[in-house]
């Protein structure tokens, strides 16, 4: 016996958006327990030359989110280098100087994500 089920635009349409929001909770889910983004990182930085600092970043969800913050540290200081992974959880920069906290902190909140760690180690 076949039965054969028909589907309208705003049928699928709700059937996407349920998928798209048990994707978005999924993410929540497991994103909330992910030890490594909450973990502390220990520092090792003698406060001369080039810097390496180590942010965790809460909130990036995807490859965009990733873009957004780094590009946010690109704009604000000037950096060697800056890459950020939301499966990590970390945005990692190389500078020639040193960079405040508070700074740091700033330039990522205004990309809408939150800095709870940095540490700094020698370059």
């Amino acid at each position: 016996m076949h039965t054969n089920i028909t589907l309208n635009t705003a049928d699928v349409i709700v059937i996407l958006l349920i998928l798209a929001l048990m994707t978005a909770g999924l993410r929540a889910v497991f994103g909330f327990f992910h030890p490594h983004k909450h973990e502390k990182i220990a520092s090792g930085y003698n406060g001369h030359g080039a810097v390496k600092l180590v942010l965790q970043v809460d909130g990036m969800m995807c490859g965009q989110c990733e873009a957004h913050v780094s590009d946010a540290i690109r704009k604000q200081f000037q950096v060697k280098k800056v890459k950020s992974s939301h499966t990590k959880g970390k945005t990692v920069i190389i500078s020639s100087h040193d960079i405040p906290d508070a700074s740091l902190k700033e330039a990522v909140a205004s990309a809408g994500y939150t800095v709870t760690d940095i540490a700094r180690f020698n370059a």
